[in-house]
Formats: structure tokens, C-alpha cells, sequence
């Protein structure tokens, strides 16, 4: 059994309700198939928001203990922290 942890930001956190959550699974798991393990947790409106058909959206960024995730093959391991950020953008630029 691992535990993962995951980071929601934004739009993402007011969808799933909580700014984070642990996640058990039984061993080593695929970032898509995690990913698609959280969308059956949270439901039709995380899946419509992360995910374009089977793919995750491109506008979403995942990232792997601090690290960008590109490949959503790669596998989550105990204690992982994943974070799901939607699109960033705006800011000021005064100077």
C-alpha cells in the first residue's frame, strides 16, 4: 500500500473541495492513472476540468514533488507529492 499526496490549486481545489488530500493506493501507480483514480473520487466536473477525452487537458500542470510531470506514464511511489495547477496567468507588471 502506497499513500500519495496531492496539492489541488485554484479552480481545481474549489471543484474537489479541499486544498489537499492523501490518496492510498497498492503500489506503484501510472500519473494518468492516478489521475484518472481521482476523477472517479471527485467526480463528473474534476473529469470535464482536467481532462480533454482520455488525455489530461493541456492546460493543466502536473507536477511531481516539485517537478514538472511532461509523461503521464511515469509512476507515482510512497510519500510522492503531486500537484495539480490549472492555467496561470495575469500578474501586474509595475515597476
Amino acid at each position: 500500500m502506497s499513500t500519495i499526496k496531492v496539492k489541488f490549486f485554484a479552480r481545481i481545489r474549489e471543484i474537489v473541495k479541499t486544498p489537499k488530500a492523501e490518496i492510498s493506493v497498492n503500489d506503484k501507480i501510472k500519473l494518468i492513472d492516478f489521475m484518472n483514480l481521482l476523477a472517479e473520487k471527485y467526480g463528473p466536473e474534476f473529469r470535464e476540468y482536467v481532462f480533454k477525452a482520455d488525455q489530461i487537458a493541456s492546460h493543466i500542470m502536473l507536477m511531481i514533488n516539485g517537478n514538472a510531470a511532461k509523461n503521464h506514464d511515469v509512476f507515482l511511489e510512497e510519500n510522492d507529492t503531486l500537484a495539480i495547477l490549472p492555467p496561470v496567468g495575469g500578474g501586474n507588471n509595475y515597476h
